[in-house]
């Protein structure tokens, strides 16, 4: 039976362009798979009612029809790496969870160099709803009631070494996102000579498929959201209102249009001081490691050895 591709993310590495350019075509070679209830059978159920079982059966019929098809099944979910904005509390947890229900399955990872990723991590939070500012948001949850970011996500040698342990060193592809935005062409053709499929053409190489709002236009939106988004990052605004969500929205991106490059800059250019300041001392040994465990030039690519 031929056994599943398994992409697990990270957050922000050119996950959607991988499942939509790669992973979704058929002439390609690849069937993207997803479980019938996979939010629920997968990741949200509690650790004492996972059944390894119950999936193995669920995914068996999608199993056979790839193999009848001559196609690659592929499981493509950045929530496998756990979730950013609740510290992958559950990182470990899934890992375990995906090596009961494919023991034989190939383990493709990107990574992203940990300044980049804090900073685009937090702009997808606040997309997303999250009312509080870069500061508040780095902010170590100070008790155990309910997960939050955790810097310790970012050390990805110890993700890295666990899939490797439970699959083998052969069965697990780690790249970065720094090579998929500058190489994508050999990016791509690494990934698929891995998964045993074939890479996008060239005229497919685009990496950038979600726009990225300015710093400004970001305060704004998170000063708003409690009013038009309601979302677990917020606690589920009682304030929120479906009617005011398109004119926010259209603020927000004339906002962001009109704020003068000089000024986007300076905000920028503090954010990316108070996470350099945060991430001093805090990755070099885990990034050390990840090239050990990877073959990677990680230096090549800016990570802090």
């Amino acid at each position: 039976m031929t056994e599943p591709v398994i992409h697990i993310g990270y957050h922000k590495t050119g996950t959607t362009w991988l499942q939509r350019q790669m992973f979704a075509s058929a002439e390609l070679g690849y069937r993207r798979i997803r479980f019938t209830q996979d939010d629920l059978d997968l990741y949200r159920v509690h650790d004492f009612d996972f059944d390894a079982a119950r999936c193995r059966a669920e995914m068996q019929r999608k199993l056979e029809r790839c193999e009848r098809e001559g196609l690659i099944p592929v499981v493509s979910m950045m929530r496998l790496s756990g979730n950013p904005h609740a510290g992958g509390y559950d990182s470990r947890a899934l890992a375990d969870r995906i090596a009961a229900v494919f023991p034989a399955a190939r383990v493709l990872i990107v990574i992203r160099e940990q300044r980049s990723m804090i900073l685009s991590t937090y702009a997808q939070y606040v997309k997303m709803g999250g009312p509080c500012s870069l500061a508040a948001y780095l902010l170590t949850p100070d008790d155990s009631r309910r997960p939050g970011f955790r810097f310790e996500q970012f050390r990805y040698d110890r993700l890295i070494a666990h899939y490797q342990r439970l699959f083998g060193r052969e069965r697990v592809l780690v790249q970065t996102y720094e090579r998929f935005r500058d190489e994508p062409q050999p990016f791509a053709e690494t990934v698929a000579a891995f998964c045993g499929g074939k890479a996008p053409p060239p005229e497919a190489e685009s990496a950038v498929l979600n726009r990225s709002l300015g710093p400004l236009a970001l305060a704004l939106l998170r000063w708003l959201n409690p009013f038009v988004n309601a979302d677990s990052l917020n606690g589920w605004s009682p304030y929120a209102s479906k009617w005011l969500n398109k004119p926010a929205r259209l603020l927000v991106d004339g906002v962001d249009r009109a704020t003068p490059r000089a000024l986007k800059d300076g905000i920028q250019q503090r954010w990316r001081t108070l996470v350099e300041r945060e991430c001093q001392g805090r990755y070099e040994e885990s990034n050390q490691r990840s090239a050990a465990l990877t073959g990677l030039d990680l230096a090549r690519w800016g990570y802090r050895l």
